[in-house]
């Protein structure tokens, strides 16, 4: 769950645990129709993280979003996917 409304509480963004370990990454975030929201290499957690907002700056409306991370790890590329809730 990201709850990116800037109260300081819980989710303001989406967390990716461990990240920091992978750092040849790749990411995308999608809606519900498929369409990417959201695309960014090097996802770290700090100052690569989706906060709400799509990659133009704008908000992105609440709902269920699908993400694809692809990461490198001695070589093995590997997608991971799945899925989480926006809600502000």
């Amino acid at each position: 769950m990201v709850s990116s409304n800037g109260d300081g509480l819980g989710y303001d963004f989406l967390e990716i645990k461990n990240i920091e370990y992978y750092p040849d990454n790749e990411i995308d975030i999608y809606n519900r129709w498929g369409n990417v929201v959201y695309h960014a290499k090097g996802y770290d957690n700090n100052t690569v993280k989706f906060v709400g907002l799509n990659s133009k700056g704008k908000e992105v409306t609440d709902g269920v979003y699908y993400y694809a991370l692809k990461i490198v790890d001695d070589l093995n590329p590997q997608t991971i996917q799945g899925y989480f809730i926006l809600k502000r």
